[in-house]
């Protein structure tokens, strides 16, 4: 069964196998980061509107958590910031009552939780990761290039105030850029930051899969140390999937062409969403290239594919 707003479950760094919810059309956001994963933002937003049917959006959700394999998490991301829908509230809600005893996570970058409706909403997530980039005005305009009317200021105060009220797990991710906000003058804004919001963890995020600008790269392991010491933050790792021997995917082309539709995939990016071998995920890669149904480009950390047709540039990845 093929969807058009759900993806994966995905091997997340995080939260291990996650279903994804997208609720925007690629790529719609709030921000036009340097390192977004996702690509360049086609449409910088602020406005809050049902971006994707709603129902729909319910309809497939209540049908796939009928069918194996059950996921860790339902996690609201994918292409843009998931709070610019104006029924994410109502999504949750439908979500929740069809899976009562699964998790939920929004995974945004917190730049409409100036408004209290935003943060009533994002009040039901079991848990929520919150983007902490940059502390001060000119690194936040370098790495996270805003919409014009999203003020750094009302930003970071509506993240302290959804913290007041918020009775689940607050993560805060500090995404480093080399050169742009690893300073220890930046570092120590952002610190300064995070004391006021006072997340359950800080998290350092680093570059895994090309990002939406081709100079950013990963920082040195003394500048991930130094960074995680300031913060007092732990550094991600590599995700985990799928064990192998969990049982077949039914579609498994179909699960990677979607997933790959919203991030670039490796081979073993696929093999772990799908509990199989590298062997066998660089085989099913090697079929849809043949078929023309996706395309392959190199990077540091490998060889990534994303759908035929759709670059980075494009904001289809």
């Amino acid at each position: 069964m093929s969807y058009k707003y759900l993806f994966g479950p995905v091997p997340s760094r995080r939260l291990g196998l996650s279903l994804g919810v997208d609720l925007l059309p690629a790529k719609t956001c709030t921000e036009n980061c340097v390192y977004c994963e996702c690509g360049k933002t086609t449409r910088l937003t602020r406005k809050r509107r049902e971006w994707v049917p709603t129902g729909a959006v319910c309809a497939e959700i209540e049908r796939r958590l009928k069918e194996p394999p059950a996921p860790e998490w339902l996690t609201f991301a994918g292409s843009g910031e998931p709070t610019l829908h104006r029924d994410m509230g109502r999504i949750l809600s439908r979500a929740k009552a069809a899976a009562p005893g699964l998790r939920m996570a929004l995974l945004t970058n917190g730049s409409l939780m100036d408004d209290p409706e935003v943060r009533e909403e994002c009040r039901g997530f079991d848990l929520v990761a919150v983007s902490v980039d940059a502390a001060g005005k000119e690194a936040f305009r370098r790495v996270n290039r805003p919409h014009p009317g999203l003020d750094l200021a009302r930003m970071l105060h509506g993240i302290e105030e959804f913290r007041r009220v918020f009775k689940g797990v607050l993560w805060a991710e500090v995404f480093l850029v080399p050169g742009e906000n690893d300073s220890e003058e930046e570092l120590f804004r952002i610190r300064e930051a995070l004391s006021r919001i006072r997340p359950d963890e800080v998290q350092i995020n680093t570059l895994d899969r090309p990002g939406t600008e081709t100079w950013v790269t990963r920082p040195t392991a003394e500048t991930l140390a130094r960074a995680a010491e300031i913060l007092g933050a732990r550094i991600i790792g590599r995700a985990r999937g799928r064990s192998e021997g969990a049982g077949p995917v039914a579609d498994p082309e179909g699960l990677v062409l979607a997933a790959a539709r919203r991030r670039p995939l490796t081979a073993g990016d696929a093999a772990r969403m799908l509990g199989i071998s590298g062997k066998e995920a660089e085989g099913l890669f090697a079929g849809l290239l043949a078929r023309g149904l996706v395309t392959a480009g190199e990077s540091p950390r490998g060889r990534f594919f994303r759908p035929a047709g759709e670059s980075p540039e494009d904001g289809g990845a």
